[in-house]
């Protein structure tokens, strides 16, 4: 299914588990609580599309658009993160913990009550460009762990 196109297609509770997606076009699809798990997205699109709900556990997102996706309530643990357009993203209560986010675009994204928990290579600078609230977990600071 590399580079398949299924922009504006309701995919919804699809079990894409292990998937080669590399490069696919998910444009405005609807994927919410579909099974994702370990597939391959690398630069994938998915601009705009639901994904509320989502297993994406140990997904590669290397590089991925996820410009004004909905990841609400997503397992993004272990996912690898980096490079991915995830700007205007609502991210609200997302589960990012161990995942790779090095290099990732958290402007203006939602990350209300998100877990980024020992989420790596995340930086002040990509904290700061999001929309967080009080409620997101946080990784320690360097202070904090001792």
């Amino acid at each position: 299914m590399r580079g398949a196109n299924f922009e504006k297609a309701d995919l919804r509770g699809v079990n894409f588990r292990g998937a080669n997606l590399r490069g696919a076009r998910l444009l405005q699809s609807q994927v919410g609580w579909g099974n994702l798990e370990r597939a391959d997205l690398l630069w994938a699109d998915l601009q705009q599309a639901d994904l509320r709900g989502a297993n994406l556990h140990q997904t590669n997102l290397r590089g991925a658009n996820l410009y004004q996706s909905i990841l609400f309530g997503a397992d993004l643990s272990h996912a690898d993160l980096s490079w991915a357009e995830l700007r205007e993203a609502d991210l609200g209560k997302a589960n990012l913990s161990r995942a790779m986010v090095s290099g990732a675009n958290f402007q203006l994204a939602d990350l209300e009550a998100a877990d980024l928990k020992d989420a790596r290579g995340l930086t002040p600078q990509q904290l700061f460009q999001a929309r967080n609230g009080s409620e997101t977990h946080n990784p320690p600071t360097q202070q904090d762990s001792s």
